[in-house]
């Protein structure tokens, strides 16, 4: 199994700040936020009534699934880790989105808190429902 990470990248949100930061210390950053991103151009990747983004359309895409398929190859050499600026990973289309596709394909994804917490799927779901650690596990 594969591990993928979501982690909140603080302050730091601009592409290519980010990529000059990461160079120094020896990380390498590829943008995806274009195939990957919550707020595609594309306008049937949104709900015609709330004009809110449809997940599930963004899915079926050509274009996300190519980015998705990126990840699942880089996996198999690197460590990726998928970035974000939300602190809660339960509202945060890198989740929703991009982690249930990654899911589906049994990545194990792992969040990193705003505290440095790590936490699990399941951490993350038991907290969003107020069930304790130690109460039921999933798949239900």
């Amino acid at each position: 199994m594969y591990e993928v990470i979501l982690v909140v990248p603080g302050p730091y949100t601009n592409p290519h700040d980010l990529e000059q930061i990461l160079k120094v210390v020896g990380i390498q950053y590829l943008y995806l936020g274009d195939v990957l991103g919550g707020r595609p151009g594309d306008p049937d990747c949104y709900n015609p009534q709330t004009g809110k983004p449809d997940y599930q359309s963004m899915q079926s895409k050509e274009s996300f699934q190519h980015g998705i398929s990126r990840l699942l190859e880089g996996l198999k050499k690197y460590r990726i880790c998928v970035m974000c600026a939300e602190e809660d990973p339960s509202s945060c289309h890198r989740n929703l989105l991009v982690g249930e596709s990654l899911r589906r394909e049994g990545v194990q994804i792992l969040h990193i808190r705003g505290s440095g917490q790590i936490q699990t799927y399941e951490e993350l779901w038991k907290e969003r429902a107020g069930v304790g650690i130690n109460q039921l596990s999933l798949p239900l």
